[in-house]
């Protein structure tokens, strides 16, 4: 049960506020990412969707959470989302930090090199948060859209297969800022970013009025 809900709730209106921040740019990828959405949802019964980086340890991880987090929201219960890299790392400990800021509850079950979180949203059901890899279980080893959460500054993308549509929506890295003092407010705007992005998505999914 989440104890911060009026918290998480202040912070997603306030994101859906905030929509306008979203450059004409971004909006139309975002657009392309529902409209995919949309079309596997009409297709299939449940539509899985898998953010990616290298490590696994930061964007995809906030992307996944925000996606499923969003579709909760605006009630499009078939859809499962989850994150995973090319390298096992860790879910790093100040991304955690901004979830728990924007209201999330968040439980750490182990004490290990690559711990795992549980995360209480608005489904009745904790999201598991952990650093893996993108194809390996329990993620989908095929028929999944693949996200690719690489930003500008980096050398590449990851390479990913399996898939039966890839994005690539980018966003900068907030690793960039460990240990400055600009740290907490690198992450809080990523977590920012990434929040009304995929609020934005599943909002654009949710006007296309399907009865799920």
């Amino acid at each position: 049960m989440l104890k911060n809900m009026e918290k998480l709730n202040n912070y997603i209106n306030k994101s859906i506020e905030q929509f306008d921040h979203i450059s004409d740019e971004r909006k139309r990828i975002l657009k392309k990412l529902s409209n995919e959405i949309k079309n596997s949802i009409l297709e299939k019964s449940i539509v899985n969707l898998t953010f990616i980086y290298t490590h696994n340890s930061r964007r995809s991880h906030l992307s996944q959470l925000w996606a499923q987090t969003a579709a909760c929201f605006y009630k499009i219960d078939n859809i499962s989302c989850f994150s995973g890299g090319t390298e096992i790392t860790a879910f790093d400990v100040r991304a955690v930090s901004a979830i728990k800021r924007a209201g999330f509850d968040v439980i750490k079950t182990e004490n290990t090199k690559n711990p795992i979180y549980l995360i209480y949203h608005l489904s009745k059901k904790a999201s598991e948060h952990y650093s893996k890899i993108f194809n390996e279980g329990p993620n989908p080893q095929k028929s999944f859209i693949a996200i690719m959460t690489c930003g500008e500054a980096d050398k590449k993308c990851p390479i990913a297969f399996g898939y039966s549509k890839k994005f690539i929506i980018k966003y900068s890295d907030p690793k960039n800022f460990d240990g400055t003092e600009k740290e907490a407010n690198a992450y809080d705007d990523i977590n920012r970013m990434i929040s009304r992005e995929q609020l934005f998505v599943f909002y654009n999914v949710n006007k296309q009025n399907l009865h799920l």
